[in-house]
Order: C-alpha cells, then sequence, then structure tokens
C-alpha cells in the first residue's frame, strides 16, 4: 500500500512537472512608430512552426519546451527580424520592425548552417527568394543564379547548366538540396542539375570555401537549396505556374498543393517542361576550317523535355519536427548532332520537326528519398539528414564504325547508373547568449555501374567521411568571432579497363589498358577562422581566412574515352593528390535605406590543383606506348595538376536616386593563374559588368514594376594553350511585372525580353565554344503565377 501511495505521489510529481516545463511565447508585433501589423508571419525554426499575427498583431506559441529557439519575423515591406530566444519561462516580446524602402532578396538573412544573421557570418553568404528567381528566368534553375556577380554557369545548348562560383565548378561546387548533396555525374560539363527549377523556394549560396560545412566538394563554394516554409496548421494553400520561352517554343506547368493539420503537413508538386530546338543567330559555323550548315537558324535535336514530381510528409511537435520527401527528376534531350562526333553536313540536314527528340540523346532519371529530423535535447537541437540517390543517365547513339573492328550493336553508347547514400547530423547548441556551436559528422558511400559500348568510367566505389566543430562568438554587439575544425577521410576504388584493339573484322591484336585498377585512400583536414565587424550601423567588414581541400573524383583518376556530350577525349591521372587551398575573404558592405553597396575581394592559393587541359593531341598512350585512337576521337583533355593562384572581386550596388526608381550595378572579375606554366588556367568566366534599372509602383491592390538592363562582357584572352579566346559582346534586355492581390489569392505576371537586338555572341564557358557555336538569340520569356 505505501509503494502505490509512493508510485501516485511520484506519478502527480512527474505530471506537474511536464506541465510547469509548458511554456508560452507571445508577443505584440509592431511598426517603429508603435503601428500594429496584422498578418506578421513569425517561424519558430526549431520546431518549424508557423503563425500569424491577429488583427490586433497579437501572437501566441503554446505548449513550448524550455531551451533555446530562433524566431524570424516577417511583414511586407518591413525587413526581416530574427531573434535568438532562451525560453526558461513563458515569456511576452514587443517587436519592432524597421521599414524597407526595396523588398530586396538579401531580406531574408539566415544562414541556413549557423542559424544565424547572414550578417554575422564572415564568409560571404547571399540568398535569393523565389520572386528573384522568377524574374531571372533562366533556362534551369542554375541559368536563373548568373545575374549574380560571382555565379556563372557552363552551358549545354537550353536548359543543362552547372554552376561556376567564382571561377569554380563541378565537383568543386557543392549543391544541396533539402539537406542532402546532389550526386548526379557532376564531373561532366554536358551533365546538367536534375533539380526542378519550379520546386525551388529559396537559395542560400556560399562564395568561396565551404568545405568546413559541408566537406570535400565545397572547395569552391555551396549552393543549398531550401525548401518554402511549411502552412501553419488549418491552412491549405497551392500554386499554379505557367512558363512560356519564345527562342525554343517553351512550355513550362507546375502544380503545386500543400496543407497542414494540427501536428502533421504535406506537401506535392507535378512539374512538366516541353521545349524545341532552339534559335541562334547564325545560319552557320566553323570547325577545323570547314564550313557548316544551321538550317533556319535553329540547332538540330536540341529539343527535350521533363517530367518532374515531389512530395514530402512532415510532423511537428513540441519536441521537434520530422518530415520525408521524395523527388523524382526525369529529363530527355537531343544533343546538336554536329557536337558529337566529327561534325557532317548530313547530319544537319532539316528533319522538318522542330521538336523531336532524335538520336544522338540523353535521357536522365534522378530518384531521391530524403529523412529530415529536427529533435531537441535538453537545450540543444540535433539535425539528422538520410537519403538515397540514384542517378541514371544513358546517352545514345548510332555506332562510329571502329576502323577495322566490328561495328556494335543498338544505340546505347554510355549507360551510366551512381546510387549515393548520405548520411548528416549536427548538434546545435547554444552555449549562452554570445556563444553559439555546431558539432556534426557526415557520411557517404557511392556506387557506380557503367555499361554500354562506349568506355569512359569504369565501375567504382567511393567513401568519405568526416566530423566538425564550430563556434560563433558575440564579443560585442557589434564584433562576431567564428571559426572551426574538420577532419575528413575518403577512399576511392576504381575497377581496371581493357579494350581490345583489332587487326581486322575477325582478330584482335592486343587489348589495350584505359585504365588501371585503383585503390586509394586520402585523409585531410579544413580549418578557418573570421570576423565579421560593424565599426557603424550601417557598415560591416568581414574577413575570413582558411584552409580546404578536395579530394580527387575517380572520372579525374581515371577517365579515359571520347565523351562526345563534350565533343573531346578525356583522359584522367591516376597519380593525382588531394587539392589543398589556401584561401583569404573579405566583404565590404555599406546598407542605407536608399543605397546599398558591397565589395568581396578574395585571393586563393592551391597546391596541386587538378583542372582538365586541352592538349594538341587525339587519342591516348597505352601500357605498351603505342598512341591509340578511339573512333571519332576529339581534341584530348588531359587532368593535370599544378600550383595555381585563382583571384578577382564583386561588386554589387543599389541606389534608390528618387521615389519608386532604383539603379542596380553588379560587376565580377576572376584571375586564374598556373604558378607552374606561369600561364592561365583553362575555363575562366570573362570580366562582367550588369547594370539595370526599375520602375516600381503601387495601384490599390495591384504593384507594377517596368525596367531594362544592359550586360557587359569583355574579351576573355587569359586562356589556357589550346584553348580558344572568346571576344566581349553586350546584351540589351527589357522586363514588365505586375502583381494583383485578390482576397488571399494573387496572381503575378513575369515578362522579360532577352537579347533584345538578336546579337551573335559567344558563352567562353559553354561547350559548344569549342564548335564556333554562338549562343540563342532573342528570347522573350512569360512566368505566370497563381497563388492561393
Amino acid at each position: 500500500m505505501l509503494r502505490h501511495k509512493a508510485l501516485l505521489a511520484l506519478m502527480l510529481l512527474y505530471s506537474h512537472w511536464l506541465y510547469a516545463q509548458t511554456l508560452t511565447l507571445e508577443g505584440l508585433v509592431q511598426s517603429s512608430d508603435g503601428e500594429a501589423l496584422p498578418g506578421a508571419l513569425l517561424h519558430l525554426h526549431e520546431p518549424d512552426i508557423n503563425i500569424a499575427s491577429d488583427k490586433e498583431g497579437i501572437f501566441r506559441f503554446n505548449n513550448l519546451k524550455p531551451g533555446y529557439y530562433h524566431l524570424h519575423v516577417n511583414f511586407i515591406g518591413f525587413q526581416e527580424q530574427i531573434l535568438d530566444i532562451d525560453l526558461n519561462e513563458s515569456l511576452y516580446l514587443k517587436i519592432e520592425l524597421k521599414e524597407a524602402y526595396k523588398e530586396l532578396d538579401e531580406v531574408v538573412v539566415e544562414s541556413s548552417f549557423m542559424n544565424s544573421d547572414v550578417a554575422d557570418a564572415s564568409q560571404s553568404i547571399q540568398n535569393v527568394n523565389k520572386e528573384r528567381l522568377i524574374k531571372s528566368g533562366g533556362g534551369s534553375f542554375v541559368n536563373s543564379l548568373e545575374e549574380i556577380p560571382g555565379i556563372s554557369a557552363i552551358n549545354t545548348g537550353v536548359g543543362i547548366a552547372k554552376p561556376v562560383i567564382r571561377g569554380m565548378s563541378f565537383n568543386r561546387v557543392l549543391v544541396n538540396d533539402n539537406g542532402i548533396k546532389q550526386e548526379g555525374q557532376q564531373w561532366g560539363s554536358d551533365h546538367g542539375l536534375e533539380i526542378d527549377q519550379f520546386n525551388v523556394g529559396r537559395v542560400e549560396i556560399v562564395k568561396g570555401p565551404a568545405t568546413l560545412m559541408y566537406g570535400s566538394d565545397a572547395l569552391g563554394g555551396a549552393i543549398n537549396i531550401l525548401p518554402n516554409r511549411i502552412p501553419a496548421s488549418g491552412e491549405v494553400n497551392g500554386e499554379i505556374r505557367g512558363l512560356y520561352r519564345s527562342n525554343n517554343a517553351a512550355y513550362g506547368t507546375s502544380f503545386m498543393v500543400e496543407g497542414a493539420k494540427n501536428s502533421l503537413y504535406a506537401r506535392a508538386r507535378i512539374s512538366t517542361l516541353d521545349f524545341a530546338d532552339y534559335r541562334v543567330p547564325a545560319s552557320e559555323f566553323i570547325y577545323n576550317t570547314y564550313r557548316l550548315n544551321i538550317v533556319n537558324e535553329r540547332l538540330k535535336n536540341t529539343a527535350g523535355r521533363e517530367r518532374n514530381s515531389a512530395l514530402t510528409l512532415g510532423l511537428r511537435k513540441s519536441w521537434g519536427s520530422a518530415n520525408i520527401t521524395y523527388t523524382r527528376f526525369d529529363q530527355k534531350a537531343g544533343l546538336f548532332a554536329g557536337a558529337v562526333g566529327i561534325p557532317r553536313a548530313y547530319d544537319l540536314n532539316d528533319d522538318g520537326d522542330i521538336r523531336n527528340i532524335d538520336l544522338p540523346r540523353q535521357q536522365t532519371v534522378h530518384d531521391k528519398i530524403v529523412l529530415n529530423s529536427l529533435v531537441k535535447l535538453g537545450n540543444n537541437w540535433l539535425e539528422t539528414q538520410m537519403g538515397y540517390q540514384n542517378n541514371h543517365r544513358e546517352e545514345r547513339t548510332l555506332p562510329h564504325a571502329h576502323g577495322v573492328g566490328p561495328v556494335s550493336e543498338g544505340n546505347l553508347a554510355l549507360n551510366l547508373n551512381l546510387q549515393t547514400f548520405t548520411f548528416n547530423s549536427r548538434l546545435r547548441r547554444r552555449v549562452n547568449s554570445t556563444t553559439k556551436d555546431v558539432y556534426g559528422i557526415s557520411a557517404q558511400y557511392q556506387l557506380n555501374n557503367e555499361s554500354g559500348y562506349e568506355h569512359l568510367l569504369s565501375p567504382f566505389t567511393a567513401l568519405q567521411t568526416g566530423i566538425y566543430a564550430m563556434r560563433q562568438y558575440e564579443l560585442s554587439p557589434s564584433f562576431i568571432l567564428s571559426g572551426g575544425l574538420r577532419l575528413d577521410y575518403g577512399e576511392i576504388k576504381i575497377e581496371e579497363f581493357y579494350s581490345p584493339v583489332w587487326i581486322n573484322a575477325e582478330s584482335v591484336d592486343y587489348f589495350s589498358q584505359r585504365n588501371p585498377e585503383i585503390d586509394k585512400s586520402f585523409f585531410n583536414y579544413s580549418a578557418s577562422a573570421g570576423f565579421s565587424w560593424f565599426p557603424d550601423p550601417d557598415l560591416n567588414l568581414k574577413v575570413n581566412l582558411g584552409r580546404s581541400f578536395r579530394i580527387p573524383t575517380a572520372a579525374e583518376l581515371s577517365i579515359n574515352g571520347v565523351h562526345h556530350g563534350t565533343f573531346r577525349h578525356e583522359l584522367g591521372n591516376k597519380d593525382l593528390n588531394s587539392e589543398i587551398g589556401y584561401q583569404a575573404d573579405l566583404g565590404i558592405i555599406y546598407n542605407k535605406k536608399t543605397i546599398q553597396f558591397s565589395v568581396s575581394p578574395y585571393l586563393n592559393y592551391f597546391r596541386d590543383y587538378i583542372y582538365l587541359s586541352p592538349t594538341s593531341s587525339f587519342g591516348y598512350t597505352d601500357q605498351t606506348g603505342n598512341l591509340v585512337l578511339l573512333p571519332e576521337a576529339g581534341q584530348t583533355f588531359q587532368y593535370k595538376q599544378n600550383n595555381a593562384l585563382i583571384s578577382g572581386f564583386e561588386v554589387l550596388a543599389d541606389y534608390h536616386f528618387v521615389s519608386h526608381w532604383h539603379v542596380e550595378l553588379g560587376a565580377e572579375y576572376v584571375y586564374k593563374y598556373n604558378l607552374d606554366t606561369e600561364i592561365p588556367l583553362p575555363f575562366t568566366p570573362p570580366p562582367s559588368i550588369h547594370l539595370g534599372m526599375d520602375y516600381d509602383w503601387k495601384w490599390q491592390k495591384t504593384s507594377f514594376s517596368i525596367g531594362g538592363n544592359v550586360k557587359n562582357y569583355f574579351d576573355q584572352n587569359n586562356v589556357d594553350r589550346n584553348e580558344m579566346p572568346t571576344p566581349g559582346f553586350q546584351l540589351f534586355g527589357l522586363s514588365a511585372n505586375v502583381n494583383r492581390k485578390i482576397g488571399k489569392n494573387s496572381i503575378s505576371l513575369y515578362a522579360q525580353v532577352r537579347n533584345l537586338f538578336d546579337r551573335k555572341y559567344f558563352n567562353h564557358l559553354s561547350r559548344y565554344r569549342l564548335l564556333n557555336l554562338p549562343e540563342q538569340g532573342r528570347d522573350i520569356i512569360i512566368n505566370l503565377l497563381y497563388n492561393f
């Protein structure tokens, strides 16, 4: 009996403790002049809860546990405010928002890794919201980022592009989608980023070394793709979007619906995109002194289509949140016949159909499933991501005559299948009101297989693991220190591959080794230290010093074959070591009500920098010392390793000289220099200056914007041996936007004209530059967006 009473007492005490530990966060949102702001959006980051203030500006979060929380407060026309809250007892807040002269992309001001204001970070971090992405109107997600200084794209026609940050790309720029590193044969310049451009909510761009946060592949920077915030309980929202591009007669549609009920929420999206052969302002091109026709100014067989889908199911509780997301990216695209094998006139004849997808072509299906969780551990938060990706890429073309050997059967040239398993976990620890820590671990395992009648990359397995610790310390409200250390281990195992060398159609002379068996392991570290200082409330100075590294990829170590999609023979190097980088970044940001200005110079020294260098040869030398020429072989590009220097700067300015008018200026310069050969490194973006002017006004519930822009790209004469220089050019554009509120719904129309005067120009980073093919001509882009 006594034991029963004691147990009952303990149960009552425990239930009282649970009740006492349930806290409330409430308050008032108002303007700086004391006016209540009804409908302000409040996002409590860690449990992932969204609410809106009532008609009197009052808000209330219930059933919270004690601990540290991260609160965002937004209201249209006002600057977003971020608050770090130590909730030990129920709390009442009075939040004042400052009026914003213009809603700029930088209003979304959080660094997703440290959960802090971007202004507090010592690195250059830029956020881009959904509206800016739609206004940019690029042919792909990556092309929509090109207007940002420091960001370029390696293009394969229209719809296939890879990001470039400060002149670095491929496996030096990491792309995170929903917390998981996107893996899809990113070593190939004709392999686009398998991301549905309609399914991007917000983007965070880290310029410069990010290996401390994300590991080896972020040596040049990182792009974080973040979903839109989930709706509040009881809400059902949706989006219908349409896209039209005149140049390649593209039609795109996307439908999204989302809703939340109590602790559960869901989001689903379906997207389609169909595009025809794209048009260039030229009737011919010259390759290797041969003059070849471009019929009707369209590049034959550059049409394609996409069928994409996404589904998210989630749970929100006082202990945290969890969700599971599945996405599928399915793209089928033709490859310009003149860029696969040696261009021939008969391959370029008009087939009478600008929408058919003929041979040669590629199809990529990328399936990805990601489990995200955020769990409260005492006063700390544990964030975990687990993911599985399957990237299946097929390249089909008619077999080339293999000299004296037999002709292959079928049209499957390359079949690459990459599976990736990912695990990330980080503990966010708020030490006190001035100190934040992040401790993390990451692991990734890959399995890649190859088939088809051509050889490019042997089957391989790869493992990467890392542990890290970071700290952000507020020395004073105007001086924030940050730094950290990371240790990484990686290993790559690649199968050897032999191909036959034929005497005649029946007899093989010998087997040539295309690549040996490779088994390598790597261990290295990254470190950084820096500060963000506000000598004046309107002036921010940033300094960041770091050491970074990158493990060579399987392609860099072992690739040996004609990569028809890039019209070149690519040759790996089994003796490559890890790259080591020593990097310094400086940021100066000035921000007043009518003017924003920033300049970001940087200097990077790399030991054993890996790059793909054009050579004067065709084919490869095998283990017997013989030069082996592969069918339809293009120029050989060899992976090499030298000490290098990469430096440059970005400038961004936004000025409101009178009401409603504003001017935006962006400029960038990249210098890449090989310290061993004393000549420039290849594939360097040209210097550029972008200038735009907009006029904005409102009438009742409708807002309008009209504008124009000019983009000036200078000559690129800083090229490697056997790399063509590219002349500069100017492009002009126009834009107009209308947004109308209809009750709780809204409809928006975005229209723009690119390359207004149909200028013929060459993109130095385009893979079609090797063929002297110009970029697309005039393009009218229309986006229609309906939110309900």
